[in-house]
């Protein structure tokens, strides 16, 4: 019976609505990293704790891939899109 119960608790389980997964690129959960040089450039970084892009001085050299010049390419390598705004489309009517 005790099998039972524990069965039923685990397809019950598997059918309530989940979110839609989204994966975050790997090179986006390394931090910022100025690398070894002294220069002082503006970039942008995905920030995996805040979930957001941010600045960072970037030396010139070295570093990771979580590098980008725009804040808008950070966008969107790092921050996904949710899935009810992927497949949306616009409607367009003949109307008046």
């Amino acid at each position: 019976m005790k099998l039972l119960l524990f069965a039923l608790c685990l397809v019950s389980v598997g059918t309530l609505p989940r979110p839609p997964l989204t994966r975050v690129p790997w090179f986006c959960l390394d931090g910022a990293d100025k690398g070894p040089c002294n220069a002082d450039y503006k970039r942008y970084f995905f920030n995996k704790t805040s979930g957001r892009c941010e600045n960072f001085t970037y030396g010139g050299c070295g570093g990771n891939e979580n590098n980008f010049w725009r804040r808008r390419e950070c966008i969107r390598s790092c921050i996904p899109m949710p899935k009810d705004r992927e497949n949306r489309s616009v409607h367009i009517s003949n109307k008046p």
